[in-house]
């Protein structure tokens, strides 16, 4: 009853980490679509469905990614994630 700040501090961390978990998922989701993305403009396929999948994935980690410098999360996000071609 009195460690309520204790138990707060607990579920911060938990959620952070399924934050973090949410960021690199993401990130791998967009890395793929990015990848199947150029591999369809080579075969000059009309891939305006596959860009839609790109750029979903890329709003998606952004979210999560501005949502975790929100928290202030301190973790393994490295400035070399971001990596826009």
């Amino acid at each position: 009853m009195f460690n309520k700040k204790k138990k707060f501090s607990g579920l911060r961390k938990e959620y952070d980490d399924m934050l973090m978990d949410q960021v690199d998922l993401a990130k791998s989701d967009w890395d793929d679509a990015r990848a199947s993305e150029r591999a369809m403009t080579e075969s000059n396929y009309d891939g305006r469905m596959i860009q839609a999948r790109t750029a979903l994935a890329r709003q998606k980690f952004f979210y999560f990614y501005r949502e975790a410098r929100r928290r202030n999360i301190r973790g393994h996000i490295q400035q070399s994630v971001i990596t826009t071609d």
